[in-house]
């Protein structure tokens, strides 16, 4: 099964307003699709108990409970309004932004000098070392999908690129890719006959991981895992693309269209390190991604921020973290179990939800991302 990840759907502002992460994310512009609202993965559990209460009578007007009594009901009929717009809107298309997620970018340090490239890169696998603490662990190739076919801004050959990756491929479109993407949790998967011509088309190079190794019992265990990137190098090539093309994102960066693993977290981390070692190489100085709402922690635990996709610049979500120590070591915490507006004795501040094990970044990192953020104050990733 997919590792599972916190699900921050429910986490809310830290002020008197009450609203959820991914609603103040639509708000601001981060989610990637043309969508209106957010939908929560269990929007089922806000369905409101029983049935509609009764109005008031003159019973109860007599005894002062009036008042009460509409309140009640009003705030019954608005927990219903909300479940009734959420069953109509979960995971539509261009209404549901959880559909195609929220923009999320971190800088890449090191970029190569684009001049170095050889003139016909796009269409070569590309080899890029994964080193630790300065030293070369591992070299990776990732495979290319212009090949044979080049990629062009519009849809022209999505189809035929999927069939390229189809035969060069077979196995892995058979046995592996709808596993490796299953999000589990009863939140579904992504497959390759309902997304692999889109993602065929949004592809430069891929990486396919399939290894057998033992688990943490020493039982043996196939960890397998997907990486799919493509380089935004061009205005032409973001816009035909409807990619982001200002601010932060006017430059040159990479995007992950798509990245799973049935391995654990240390494969995902791998995966994420080859996505950066891959950026680096091309000289991006930067990388952006989509997130899920199951998966954003571990995207902020890789440092990570919200941006917005108009203005390409860090959208501020300072309201929805804390400072926490844990094992003797500062970390910042995503905030995914407070809720304002229903404050009770054992949380004065909030109502604690069920806690999720939150995505974190050591202090001193995020402190120098505040800092730069400071300076500039003067708008389909996934994972499993």
């Amino acid at each position: 099964m997919a590792q599972q990840l916190p699900n921050l759907s429910q986490l809310r502002v830290a002020d008197d307003t009450g609203i959820k992460l991914f609603e103040y994310l639509v708000e601001k512009g981060a989610n990637k699709g043309k969508c209106k609202r957010h939908v929560d993965d269990k929007w089922e559990e806000g369905k409101p108990d029983g049935t509609q209460p009764a109005k008031p009578d003159a019973y109860a007007h007599a005894h002062g409970w009036a008042a009460t009594m509409t309140e009640r009901r009003k705030a019954w009929d608005k927990k219903m309004e909300k479940y009734l717009d959420d069953e109509r809107d979960y995971q539509k298309y261009e209404v549901d932004c959880g559909v195609d997620g929220y923009f999320m970018y971190r800088d890449v340090d090191d970029a190569a000098d684009v001049s170095t490239l050889v003139y016909d890169y796009l269409a070569k696998p590309l080899q890029v070392d994964i080193k630790k603490k300065g030293v070369v662990e591992e070299v990776v190739t990732l495979q290319t999908l212009n090949r044979t076919i080049p990629r062009v801004p519009e849809g022209t050959y999505d189809k035929a690129r999927k069939a390229d990756f189809e035969a060069t491929n077979p196995n892995w479109v058979k046995d592996h890719f709808d596993k490796a993407c299953d999000r589990g949790g009863g939140l579904g998967t992504i497959s390759w006959d309902g997304y692999g011509r889109e993602l065929a088309g949004a592809t430069d190079w891929y990486y396919l991981h399939d290894v057998q190794g033992r688990d943490a019992e020493g039982k043996e265990e196939r960890k397998t895992g997907h990486l799919f990137l493509q380089l935004f190098d061009s205005e032409n090539m973001k816009r035909g693309k409807h990619m982001p093309t200002a601010g932060r994102l006017a430059g040159r960066y990479m995007y992950i269209g798509l990245v799973c693993t049935q391995g654990g977290s240390v494969l995902a981390k791998h995966l994420m390190e080859i996505a950066y070692a891959a950026s680096r190489a091309l000289g991006c100085t930067g990388i952006l991604l989509a997130t899920m709402t199951n998966s954003a922690g571990f995207y902020y635990s890789q440092g990570f921020q919200f941006i917005d996709k108009v203005t390409g610049q860090e959208i501020d979500a300072d309201r929805y973290i804390v400072e926490e120590e844990k094992n003797g070591e500062l970390k910042t915490m995503l905030k995914t179990n407070y809720d304002p507006d229903n404050p009770n004795p054992d949380n004065p501040g909030g109502q604690k939800r069920n806690a999720d094990e939150a995505g974190w970044v050591p202090a001193a990192r995020r402190a120098m991302r505040m800092m730069r953020f400071r300076h500039t104050d003067a708008r389909l990733s996934y994972f499993s």
